[in-house]
């Protein structure tokens, strides 16, 4: 499939959303983690870079600020993002946005054009809320102006990939897909 940049459309990204809000902060020392994914345990999502997101792994033993996957979160202090399709908690600075068009290939068409504007963001000007709700991306429009949201998702969808396979910290080979 053959991405043709012609017809699109520039958007505020907090109009594309239906929630955009900061997440309930946890610090990491504060509980018992892991390396590598246990019995009990949920996702923490900090501002790093590295594994989508994903800082290491938090017992859950009655942890509060849960949240649902399907949400892009985004370090406002760094403005790294990522997507997440299961549940998680978030260390600080983490806002997550939410709406009813994301999947995971809608996310990570959109994810692509986010990256692409983390140079204009550092810890001396943070991708802080508003600026997240202000920024303008281009995305590929229906006639009648909306986002193509079934175009991205075909698209990425047409993309040939393998499964995402790494040697985590603890030695234990992990094969994840997103579907």
């Amino acid at each position: 499939m053959r991405l043709d940049t012609e017809n699109w459309k520039e958007y505020h990204l907090g109009d594309l959303f239906d929630k955009m809000y900061k997440a309930e902060a946890h610090v990491k020392g504060d509980y018992e983690f892991y390396d590598t994914l246990e019995g009990n345990t949920i996702r923490f999502i900090s501002r790093t870079e590295s594994n989508n997101g994903c800082d290491c792994y938090l017992a859950d033993k009655g942890l509060t600020g849960i949240e649902e996957g399907n949400a892009i979160a985004i370090g406002d202090t760094t403005a790294t993002c990522s997507y997440q399709a299961e549940k998680f908690v978030c260390g600080d600075h983490i806002v997550i946005c939410r709406a009813k068009w994301m999947n995971l290939y809608t996310a990570l068409f959109l994810l692509t054009l986010l990256k692409q504007e983390k140079y204009k963001y550092s810890y001396g000007r943070a991708f802080k809320m508003q600026l997240i709700a202000e920024t303008r991306i281009k995305l590929p429009a229906q006639k009648d102006g909306a986002p193509d949201w079934n175009y991205m998702e075909k698209y990425i969808k047409s993309l040939n990939y393998k499964p995402l396979t790494t040697s985590n910290r603890g030695g234990v080979k992990i094969t994840y897909t997103w579907c």
